[in-house]
């Protein structure tokens, strides 16, 4: 429910692109990356790539997650598609991996041929060296790349939805605190560029793009409300706390109310909205409420009552794109007057 069906959280994908900055100079990524928007650096052949498909398959862990909980009980259409909609995320995760994975890849096999390694060999040393950099820094799918703590916690549920839903802010954190105490001066900065700033900064930048574009309570563009400078300042700064479960959150919020600042990411729950949209119910009946107002309303009371139903969790999941779709062809139309 907290994830699947948001439009936002397939074009967050997008920044897993940025993670290959971490193992070149910059000049040398930012080449690889012209390339890759031109069609020249074999994105297809990355994507096809046993290594890639392989990624496709095996789902980030909240996704997994997902699966498991909707093949429980009787199979259903509304499950079948928040299913689909669920390997959309995967598929996303996939692409922009892919990507990474075609620039360490053509950087690694440039690097050996200036040594003097021949063709056929600096390829398999490429494609062998790009997979393990590419795994490291992309979200951790195999069990291997998980932590002791993670898989002896795993058969606890709320533990494992906590972590899963921590796993890409973890895995950040991990690359910058190994680079700062490993690697020294310009990889170091550039690790801390990457895995840090400028992840977080364009995650962020894409959902206040994103809540602009649905917003149903202002007409402005850029507003302040999406757009404050402060906020993003502090959302950049505290991303990573997000990599520890359940305490990062605690801090996290703690900064925000510190700084006077409205945190827009709410708890994964939010019961207390569920309990006012059913107060509304009655103006709702009566007309009193306008049609955003309703589908919100609706989306509230359904994440609620998900809690308790599949079928219902999955009804949650497609409401958000009611609500999405809603909200931007209501703000295009009012564009176009």
């Amino acid at each position: 429910m907290a994830i699947v069906g948001r439009a936002g959280v397939l074009a967050v994908q997008s920044t897993q692109i940025l993670t290959a900055l971490a193992e070149m100079p910059t000049a040398s990524y930012l080449k690889r990356m012209g390339m890759l928007a031109s069609g020249q650096l074999g994105l297809k052949a990355a994507w096809d790539s046993p290594y890639i498909q392989r990624r496709l398959k095996e789902m980030p862990p909240v996704v997994r997650q997902l699966m498991e909980g909707l093949n429980s009980g009787s199979p259903t259409r509304i499950k079948y598609a928040v299913q689909m909609l669920g390997r959309s995320i995967s598929g996303a995760d996939a692409l922009f991996t892919a990507g990474t994975y075609a620039i360490v890849y053509d950087y690694r096999l440039t690097k050996l041929m200036e040594g003097g390694v021949g063709l056929a060999q600096a390829e398999r040393m490429a494609r062998e060296e790009a997979e393990r950099i590419t795994d490291r820094l992309a979200q951790p799918m195999r069990a291997g790349a998980r932590s002791m703590m993670e898989l002896r916690m795993s058969g606890n549920p709320a533990f494992r939805m906590a972590w899963n839903f921590a796993s890409e802010a973890r895995k950040n954190l991990g690359v910058v605190l190994y680079a700062m105490a490993r690697r020294g001066g310009a990889q170091a900065g550039r690790t801390v560029m990457a895995m840090w700033v400028l992840q977080s900064l364009m995650a962020n930048l894409i959902r206040a793009a994103w809540r602009d574009a649905r917003d149903d309570e202002d007409d402005d563009l850029f507003d302040e409300k999406n757009w404050s400078a402060k906020r993003l300042a502090l959302a950049v700064l505290t991303e990573p706390l997000a990599g520890v479960p359940v305490v990062g959150d605690l801090v996290e919020s703690a900064v925000y109310r510190g700084a006077g600042e409205h945190q827009f990411s709410g708890g994964l729950l939010e019961l207390g909205r569920a309990v006012s949209a059913v107060k509304r119910i009655p103006a709702t009946l009566a007309g009193e409420q306008e049609g955003a107002e309703v589908l919100r309303d609706m989306e509230a009371i359904l994440m609620g009552m998900g809690l308790f139903s599949t079928n219902l969790a999955a009804a949650a999941s497609l409401s958000h794109i009611a609500r999405d779709l809603f909200g931007v062809g209501e703000n295009v139309s009012e564009a176009g007057k």
